[in-house]
């Protein structure tokens, strides 16, 4: 089924950086798959083992494989906004806001006189 996906990806009007990134994530979603399958199939032989402490390491794995995967997936699609975002808030905070701005507010509030009689200010 994510096979038949990547005909109907390439097929699409996107940039070829696009496709590729979504194929991407559809390759981590394969993987998530494939690795619920092991993990699915480790936690079978694990119930019947004796040494429960050795054979939860190897149902571990392939947990931490199949979470990681699952959380690229959805995390992913959001990275580029998220990073537009940071770069806009990083670029903002170098830059000035407006000449005097905090000094007008001080003597709008008739602050510039007593600063240190009022903590409002």
């Amino acid at each position: 089924m994510l096979v038949v996906a990547q005909k109907v990806i390439w097929a699409l009007q996107m940039s070829k950086r696009a496709k590729i990134g979504v194929s991407v994530i559809f390759v981590a979603g394969i993987f998530a798959c494939i690795a619920e399958g092991f993990r699915l199939g480790v936690t079978a032989t694990f119930l019947g083992d004796k040494d429960l402490t050795y054979s939860v390491s190897s149902v571990i794995i392939w947990a931490i494989g199949e979470m990681t995967s699952a959380f690229l997936v959805l995390c992913v699609p959001a990275l580029p906004s998220a990073f537009k975002f940071l770069k806009g808030k990083a670029r903002r905070r170098h830059m000035p806001r407006w000449p005097g701005a905090a000094k007008r507010l001080h003597q709008q509030r008739g602050c510039h006189a007593r600063r240190t009689q009022n903590r409002s200010c």
